[in-house]
């Protein structure tokens, strides 16, 4: 059971079926299409509840909540999964120390997807902090285009948020404040410059943004409209996938000020004691799914990264190998940062209703502290 339903992503799962196919193993899709994934969770909650969950379903590292999580049969880990994962992803395929999940790749989310034939007219250095960012942005506005391509969802607001909030914040007061939720004197200044910013950038996005889709903000970047477009590293096989090369046709560029501190989404797969599977074909497709050389193929269709440390980097394009370079070096300086809240939808109800408003910064942030501070049942 998944949400891989893109034309890049149902290339993914025609791989996964040929590698379990290649292991006797016979895969069966469920394809659960929506974005942003109410459909999914309601459907897998359903099965869990009424007692047919799927053999294995998808989860991100982000998206874990304990009602997914009834009845899982934990993987077989062996101990060179320890070696193999870094901490940090590690920590969200665990639970009180035991694997609950295979991690299949990761996917960074602090990334910018800029038209090559807009970037080489405007001749301009990369941005590498947020003054210079809002200059590259002033320049595509004057040149007649949209600056900073962006939909309305939730998705996108709360990626837009992350970002600036790692720059604003640096790596030690984002985990402090949005995923341990400690809060202390000087937070609502912090959050309201958060909110600031995404006022400012207001200016360069499309008009009509809220009346767009996350694909249909893309294509503005990919037809000539928009300079860029932030998104996952997911984008990378979508644009390869449409035929596009990095260097010729698009760019890849750390958003400005969070060049060590990459966000990341961890792609898992769990399962269920509950459904069909015998122990044995579970325990075979999680040896498929570790194993190095299908993380490498599937990582190299999905744009993301192999959740493993020892997959060598020679295949992948360039903005692969920078991803690769920049999660793992963050991963040893202890800089990467999980894209994980709790309260995900109270956070994403304060982004939204400032975004799509006049509200003050201000209030903003003092709503958001509102949620940040009240306790967690």
């Amino acid at each position: 059971m998944h949400w891989w339903t893109s034309p890049a992503e149902q290339e993914l799962m025609t791989f996964l079926q040929q590698q379990a196919a290649s292991k006797q193993l016979a895969l069966n899709k469920a394809a659960i299409r929506g974005v942003p994934f109410q459909e999914y969770f309601t459907s897998l909650r359903q099965r869990i509840e009424q007692h047919t969950p799927p053999d294995f379903a998808q989860l991100s590292g982000h998206r874990v909540k304990p009602e997914y999580l009834q009845g899982l049969a934990f993987p077989h880990a062996k101990p060179e999964w320890d070696d193999w994962i870094p901490l940090g992803v590690q920590d969200t395929a665990k639970h009180q120390g035991q694997w609950f999940a295979v991690p299949v790749s990761v996917h960074a989310i602090n990334w910018l997807w800029v038209n090559n034939a807009l970037w080489r007219q405007m001749q301009a250095p990369v941005p590498d902090n947020w003054q210079e960012l809002l200059a590259v942005l002033q320049q595509a506005k004057n040149n007649g285009w949209i600056g900073l391509a962006i939909s309305g969802s939730n998705w996108e607001i709360s990626v837009l948020f992350s970002v600036l909030a790692a720059d604003v914040l640096g790596a030690d007061h984002y985990r402090r404040i949005l995923i341990e939720r400690k809060t202390e004197n000087g937070d609502k200044a912090r959050l309201a410059r958060i909110f600031a910013r995404m006022r400012t950038l207001q200016a360069f996005i499309p008009d009509n943004y809220q009346q767009l889709s996350p694909v249909e903000a893309m294509a503005l970047m990919q037809e000539g409209k928009a300079l860029m477009k932030l998104q996952g590293t997911w984008a990378n096989a979508a644009l390869s996938n449409a035929g596009w090369q990095p260097g010729r046709d698009y760019e890849c560029f750390h958003f400005p000020g969070t060049q060590a501190m990459p966000i990341f989404i961890s792609d898992l797969l769990v399962s269920y004691a509950g459904s069909p599977a015998s122990a044995e074909e579970r325990a075979q497709l999680t040896e498929l799914l570790i194993s190095r050389d299908f993380q490498q193929g599937w990582s190299l269709r999905s744009g993301g990264i192999p959740a493993r440390v020892d997959v060598e980097a020679d295949s992948y394009n360039h903005c692969s190998r920078q991803v690769i370079s920049d999660m793992r070096q963050s991963h040893m300086r202890g800089t990467v940062i999980s894209f994980k809240y709790a309260q995900r939808q109270q956070i994403e109800q304060v982004m939204m209703a400032h975004f799509h408003t006049t509200q003050s910064n201000h209030d903003a942030a003092s709503a958001l502290l509102k949620v940040l501070t009240t306790e967690l049942k």
